[in-house]
C-alpha cells in the first residue's frame, strides 16, 4: 500500500462498504478522492526517512497484486532508500515463517547498526 489513493480509488466496485469504511476509518479520509490519501500515503512520507525497508510479499496474494512490491521498491529506491524485498512462493495475503523469520532478523539487524 505504497500508495494509498491509488489503492482505494483502484478497489472501486470491490466491496464499496469496506472501501469506504477502510479510507474513513483508518485515514480519516472522507472518501476516496479526499486529497489526506495523498498526504498520508507512505511513498509520499518515506521521503522524510533513512531507515532501511524490507518489502515481503506473497506470490499468491488475491488482494494486493506482487506488482505493488516492485513499484514501492522502484519508488523507495528513487528516494534513496535502501530496500531488501523477498516474494514468498505460493503465499496469499499473510506472511509465512521464513517471512517472519527474515522480519525477525531485518528488525534485529537494522536496531544494532
Amino acid at each position: 500500500l505504497a500508495n494509498l489513493a491509488r489503492f482505494v480509488r483502484g478497489s472501486a466496485g470491490r466491496r464499496e462498504d469496506a472501501r469506504q469504511r477502510w479510507s474513513s476509518q483508518f485515514m480519516g479520509a472522507q472518501g476516496p478522492d479526499d486529497p489526506i490519501l495523498d498526504t498520508l500515503s507512505p511513498l509520499v512520507q518515506a521521503k522524510f526517512a533513512s531507515a532501511p525497508v524490507l518489502l515481503i510479499h506473497g506470490s499468491a496474494d488475491p488482494i494486493v497484486p506482487v506488482a505493488a512490491l516492485h513499484a514501492a521498491k522502484t519508488e523507495l529506491e528513487h528516494l534513496g532508500i535502501d530496500v531488501t524485498t523477498h516474494i514468498s512462493s505460493g503465499v496469499g495475503h499473510s506472511v509465512d515463517p521464513v517471512g517472519l523469520r527474515m522480519g525477525g532478523e531485518f528488525v534485529v539487524k537494522a536496531l544494532t547498526n
